[in-house]
């Protein structure tokens, strides 16, 4: 029994190091578009994100939290919870916003940080595309990104857990000192989330939006 937990030993370990060692021939770019890669292959995830907004020159700083669900990159739902209620729903063309009120929205219409985001959970982002991509701390697995057009977007780092290819965290800063953080963990991936909506409905309002009911 020793015998086999030492060779079942040497393999974890053996594959440790040659997965830390095939990281670490892996530019930053590369590294990232991995992580997006796994985001695209996803048949339907679901998240929970907490979320900071800080404006140093106000001095204000506001927090929110809630739940993410997307299903076949096209179908999202962006569920802020606390302190109030806002709903963000997609079914990949339109972007409907719900508070008291419901606004229709083209993705061109959107700011940059919410296409990032929006983008970014549902497996659609691209980011050499739009940005340089640098390490920031490559053993911690963060990213520094510059914009390469957008004037709107100072830079972003994110951070990820490079081993399960998940986002863990993405900073934005902005013109004027401002900041967004957006925190993401609990991610469920593959669950069958489009045949647990047919059977209780993750919200009535987002049926019409993401047409799940034929």
């Amino acid at each position: 029994m020793r015998k086999l937990f030492f060779y079942v030993g040497c393999i974890v370990f053996s594959t440790l190091i040659y997965g830390n060692l095939k990281a670490k021939g892996l530019n930053p770019s590369q590294r990232l578009s991995e992580i997006e890669s796994f985001y695209a292959k996803s048949k339907d995830l679901q998240v929970e994100f907490s979320q900071i907004e800080i404006n140093n020159l106000l001095g204000r700083k506001k927090e929110s939290s809630g739940i993410i669900y997307v299903i076949g990159g096209e179908k999202l739902f962006w569920h802020t919870k606390h302190p109030s209620i806002l709903k963000v729903i997609s079914n990949g063309k339109k972007v409907w916003m719900v508070e008291q009120q419901v606004f229709e929205r083209s993705w061109d219409e959107l700011d940059a940080q919410m296409k990032v985001a929006l983008n970014l959970i549902s497996g659609k982002s691209d980011f050499k595309k739009h940005f340089k991509i640098q390490w920031r701390d490559q053993k911690a697995c963060t990213f520094e990104l510059t914009p390469l057009k957008l004037k709107n977007i100072e830079k972003m780092q994110v951070e990820a857990d490079c081993a399960k290819k998940i986002l863990k965290q993405v900073h934005f800063f902005f013109p004027l000192e401002r900041q967004t953080i957006l925190k993401f963990q609990n991610m469920q991936r593959n669950t069958g989330l489009e045949k647990k909506h047919h059977k209780k409905s993750l919200d009535p309002q987002i049926d019409r939006a993401f047409n799940f009911i034929k």
